[in-house]
């Protein structure tokens, strides 16, 4: 084999270095020169190599293979000793590999039969090996072999996996960390804005309770001489102011309180009709509506329609004069958009950025919590809410929620 190997090396070289060889002993010399160089090459690889002939039996298949060839990288990659294999068939001198092994058989046979390389890894004692067959002549009947310890790279790939898992569970505890100390921040900013609107809260509720003391004390007064309108008035507006102060007390709860969330199906026009239903909308405001059915969302729908709720009525409110009210959804990507659009007064650059922050309003009347509690419902369903605003010509919030909650 290795003849044949040398004969090939110096036809190669003769044609190379374009000289003609006629004299018997100068080819000869050329034969063993070149057989010499390609053995010490052949010896020195730093990869095992071994030359395999194949056998087969009286109907052409392989049933089995002889090892012609090793170098000394076979023995130093597999721990090996070349002498115990050489001129064996590999049956008999690898039963144990191939036990353990009866793939790498079949492999063989496959590229013995089709001409095809292939690779294939297995496990010895000391080593990970990772074979390169190769079928190298035309009758396909020899196969090359080349041994690569692969050892230190499977080690290596272990310890960056290993790193790899580590860096990912670092990042875990880093984010659990972050997330629970923006929990502990937003808590604690919620406390702050609490502290802060102390004294808003007692000056706020001091106007209705002073209309409900001041209705009952007439009531109380002179019962006999108060007509029934003036019974009914006195009644009205203690039943206004007590909405007013449950009103405050509410914001102030909700804005508070941590948010948990009943996630239910729902279509998205029953969530619009169903917070429209809460709404008495002036005769001056026109109402236009577009909003599909599906896909249907899952939500909160108590929170939910609060939240839209609050929009609806501060666009009622930046009409002052008549308008028109336009409500709209659509299917964006994996979410579904909500539009709620007015042509009232407007809002400056100025008010825009401020309006979802909390104890921030515009209003005569109001604690500022309207839209800032309606940011937290959005936000806790994974949702968004934008706005735009031109003065005098109106404005538009955008609220985009999730189709499917990210944790259901």
């Amino acid at each position: 084999m290795a003849l044949k190997l040398a004969e090939l090396k110096l036809q190669t070289t003769a044609i190379d270095s374009n000289e003609e060889m006629t004299n018997p002993l100068q080819l000869e010399e050329a034969l063993r020169q070149s057989e010499q160089k390609y053995r010490s090459l052949f010896e020195n690889m730093l990869n095992g190599f071994a030359y395999c002939k194949m056998i087969f039996d009286s109907n052409g298949k392989p049933i089995d293979f002889i090892t012609l060839e090793m170098n000394d990288a076979f023995e130093k990659i597999t721990g090996l000793q070349r002498k115990l294999y050489l001129g064996k068939k590999v049956s008999e001198s690898m039963s144990n590999v191939l036990k353990t092994h009866p793939e790498f058989f079949d492999l063989c046979y496959r590229i013995a039969l089709t001409g095809q390389s292939a690779k294939f890894e297995f496990e010895l004692k000391q080593a990970a090996i990772w074979l390169s067959i190769i079928a190298y002549c035309p009758q396909k009947e020899y196969l090359a072999v080349i041994f690569e310890n692969i050892t230190d790279r499977k080690e290596l790939n272990k310890r960056i996996e290993e790193h790899s898992q580590g860096l990912e569970l670092t990042i875990t505890e880093k984010t659990e960390e972050l997330n629970e100390a923006q929990s502990k921040l937003s808590k604690a900013e919620r406390l702050a804005v609490i502290g802060e609107l102390a004294g808003m809260v007692g000056h706020d509720l001091r106007n209705p309770l002073s209309g409900i003391k001041n209705a009952a004390y007439l009531l109380k007064k002179n019962p006999p001489r108060i007509s029934d309108r003036t019974s009914n008035e006195m009644l009205t507006i203690i039943d206004k102011s007590l909405e007013q102060a449950d009103r405050i007390i509410n914001d102030l709860l909700d804005y508070s309180c941590e948010l948990h969330l009943d996630l239910c199906e729902y279509s998205p026009k029953s969530l619009i009709d169903d917070s429209m239903q809460s709404i008495k909308m002036p005769e001056i405001i026109k109402n236009v509506e577009r909003t599909q059915s599906s896909p249907t969302i899952w939500v909160d729908k108590n929170k939910i329609e609060r939240a839209f709720t609050n929009l609806v009525t501060n666009a009622i409110e930046a009409m002052p004069n008549g308008g028109t009210l336009e409500i709209a959804n659509y299917k964006n990507g994996d979410n579904i958009e909500f539009t709620f659009s007015d042509n009232g007064i407007g809002m400056p650059k100025e008010v825009i950025t401020k309006i979802f922050n909390p104890l921030f309003t515009t209003k005569a009347k109001g604690m500022g919590f309207g839209l800032a509690i309606s940011k937290r419902i959005i936000e806790a369903h994974g949702g968004k809410i934008t706005a735009k605003s031109v003065p005098n010509k109106g404005t538009i919030f955008n609220v985009s929620l999730p189709i499917k909650p990210a944790n259901p």
